[in-house]
């Protein structure tokens, strides 16, 4: 079940994790030692949790995997992640089921502002150690395959890139319209297509395809490693293309221009100008301002 949810997008993968972890806390309090609290105190202590620790663990755990250096496995970037949320959360999560009335009075004295403290004082330390051992647990166990899968760790050994401005053109039907069978299993099944471009976006790669586009958590680099052998070609630093996805070349005030079937204009890199033109020499190649059918929208940037 858990290699299928790699298949989903992020906010649908997140989703369902999260209400899983959910019935699962509440499944393991609800036959615990203590006894005296409602099915509904526990339920809804158990929501706010995750509600609270979810997102936080997936923010640490995020920033470590793309941080942290390459070196350091994966699952280990991950756990550490997970580890330096844990001080925040023996605070943050006292306080939110304290506002939301179901804080755990086998543990703190009372119900009052004072009591919320002087529990937090007293038993921090202990909640820290709980937060950093079960917590990132069910957080790995629920979401380490899907962030593994989405960022190529458990793909096949790469073949070696070639240096940035050093293009490399494939001959025609290389690979054609099924490039990267492997490389596109890791969209969401709605946007899996014949693959026309990618554009890095800081830590992510945006994937185009006849499908659509989506968002990945790949580098470039890793990427043209796995579509050395395909029909396409590497115009920009941050940009590659498929001959497939070209629908003609621009230029304006010198610069190159390609724009794919869906409209979306990439630059060219003047070191890649004579490589572009070249692979795209079929192509009609037009010196004035781009027609009013044609999308003037540059890829999309994150923050």
């Amino acid at each position: 079940m858990l290699r299928e949810l790699r298949n989903l997008s992020f906010w649908k993968h997140h989703g369902v994790t999260s209400v899983i972890a959910f019935l699962l806390l509440t499944l393991a309090r609800t036959n615990g030692v203590n006894d005296s609290e409602s099915f509904l105190t526990i339920t809804v202590r158990s929501a706010v949790h995750v509600a609270v620790a979810y997102p936080l663990f997936t923010i640490g755990a995020h920033l470590a995997m793309t941080g942290l250096p390459q070196r350091i496995p994966l699952f280990f970037r991950a756990l550490v992640g997970c580890w330096i949320m844990a001080p925040l959360l023996a605070v943050i999560a006292p306080v939110a089921t304290w506002m939301f009335g179901v804080l755990p009075l086998h543990v703190y004295e009372g119900t009052e502002r004072a009591d919320l403290i002087e529990g937090i004082r007293l038993h921090y330390w202990r909640i820290v150690i709980g937060f950093a051992t079960l917590g990132p647990a069910l957080w790995l166990f629920l979401n380490f395959e899907w962030w593994r899968f989405k960022m190529g760790a458990d793909m096949p050994l790469r073949m070696p890139v070639s240096p940035v401005n050093r293009p490399s053109v494939f001959p025609q039907g290389a690979a054609g319209i099924v490039a990267g069978p492997n490389f596109v299993r890791r969209l969401s099944a709605e946007k899996r297509g014949a693959l026309w471009a990618l554009t890095a976006e800081q830590h992510y790669l945006r994937v185009y395809t006849n499908k659509g586009d989506d968002l990945i958590l790949m580098r470039l680099s890793d990427a043209l490693g796995e579509l050395e052998q395909a029909d396409g070609l590497q115009i920009h630093r941050s940009h590659w293309v498929a001959r497939i996805g070209v629908e003609r070349l621009v230029e304006e005030d010198k610069r190159l221009f390609v724009i794919l079937k869906n409209g979306v204009r990439l630059p060219v890199s003047r070191p890649n100008n004579a490589a572009a033109k070249l692979m795209f020499a079929e192509l009609p190649e037009e010196a004035e301002e781009a027609p009013e059918s044609i999308s003037r929208t540059e890829p999309h940037r994150t923050a």
